[in-house]
């Protein structure tokens, strides 16, 4: 959505540039991320901001410093929400106060960068995009979903665990913290929701007004799957809060979501013989893009799919599994990438990350085995979580080269 840039100026960000720092523009233009390499540092962990190692348990700690939303040159910074996310599984699993802290320290900071004008209200909803294949600011509302997301299943678990939700931080319960990220999520909808088709069968996103990107003209085009995904999973776990809280807007979410898994499911979702003559799940990456999702952009669809799954949406574990075999046809034993695409071809400029696919260890040993060498030999806490997550723990010399 096109918007006029706000007064703010845009907070310079210390280090270098973190991994998944990309303005989601292009089938050509995908997340920067980090993959498996022998020898190698890859750009995240060359970053101090990135994470920090825990000589405690071979695994990592969260950055040092809440992060900024918008890059030195413009371009969004995806690896915030990664690391936001993390945290949430960390205190999913420990009910431990100290990650609920950090978590509304670095949520704070991320709201604050939102330099994008509400049509509806005169004030700062989202962020826009700066960046060079641009030719004026702009907001994705794939990248609203994608930083909201992990506000909105912390926001899910505090409303659902009291013994948290009333400590107080920063003057506040954390309960009025998570309470204040679902308004804030909703003021963003009010927006994005201009941008929602329902076309009688299923409900996505597409691009409702010009879109100023150099690459081509997108008006009118429906929003790529991961673009789709990452907003649907921040309403798929609002909807989730606002249940807890009696909220009748909680209908009229999981309906949308509903639908818009109905439309993936029929529409997008690919099931392929591969690997032995086992069963995959393929995707493109977009509908006006005729070539197979890459890696990187495949985990925010890969975590609608997996929650969805958990929640009783309508995801076949059959699908999940397919998933999974996918992956591991991609990962070599020592678990660098075999190539960059879901069908396991490479084209230049993409850099994969594994962050969510992490979840399919749960569903296929043989994955477990590869990943849990590219967890070991990560600094990139935003992998830790995951792994904490399905019960992975420490894991050192377990690669298989």
């Amino acid at each position: 959505m096109r918007v006029s840039p706000s007064k703010v100026s845009t907070r310079l960000i210390i280090g270098l540039a973190l991994l998944a720092s990309i303005p989601w523009l292009s089938a050509q233009e995908v997340e920067r991320g980090e993959v498996s390499l022998r020898g190698a540092t890859s750009p995240a962990e060359a970053s101090e901001l990135s994470a920090r190692p825990s000589a405690k348990n071979g695994l990592v700690q969260p950055p040092s410093r809440p992060l900024e939303a918008i890059l030195a040159n413009g371009r969004y910074n995806w690896s915030a929400a990664y690391q936001i996310q993390s945290m949430v599984y960390y205190l999913s699993i420990t009910g431990e106060e100290k990650w609920a802290r950090l978590i509304v320290d670095f949520a704070d900071r991320l709201l604050e960068g939102r330099d994008a004008l509400s049509p509806v209200d005169g004030r700062p909803y989202a962020w826009l995009d700066r960046s060079e294949n641009l030719t004026a600011p702009y907001v994705w509302a794939g990248y609203t979903g994608h930083s909201f997301a992990p506000l909105m299943e912390f926001a899910r678990y505090v409303l659902a665990h009291s013994e948290i939700g009333r400590s107080i931080y920063k003057e506040r319960t954390f309960r009025d913290h998570a309470l204040g990220y679902l308004r804030e999520f909703n003021r963003a909808l009010a927006v994005h929701y201009g941008e929602l088709r329902n076309d009688g069968a299923y409900n996505y996103f597409f691009f409702s007004g010009p879109v100023p990107a150099r690459s081509r003209r997108l008006e009118g085009l429906i929003l790529p799957v991961n673009m789709n995904a990452a907003l649907f999973l921040a309403i798929l776990h609002a909807a989730k809060a606002e249940q807890t809280l009696g909220d009748g807007r909680a209908a009229v979410k999981k309906e949308q979501v509903e639908r818009f898994f109905d439309y993936l499911n029929e529409r997008v979702l690919e099931r392929r013989v591969c690997l032995q003559g086992k069963s995959c799940l393929v995707w493109d990456y977009s509908s006006y893009t005729k070539r197979v999702e890459d890696v990187g952009h495949a985990n925010l669809v890969a975590k609608l799919l997996l929650d969805g799954y958990v929640d009783g949406y309508g995801v076949r574990k059959a699908d999940v599994v397919a998933l999974a075999n996918t992956v591991d046809g991609l990962l070599n034993p020592d678990g660098s990438l075999v190539g960059n695409l879901l069908d396991g071809a490479t084209i230049k400029g993409t850099s994969p990350a594994l962050y969510y696919l992490v979840f399919l260890a749960d569903y296929s040993q043989s994955v477990r085995s590869k990943v849990g060498c590219v967890v070991g030999n990560s600094t990139n806490f935003a992998y830790s979580g995951p792994w904490r997550k399905i019960g992975g723990g420490e894991v050192v010399n377990s690669c298989v080269y």
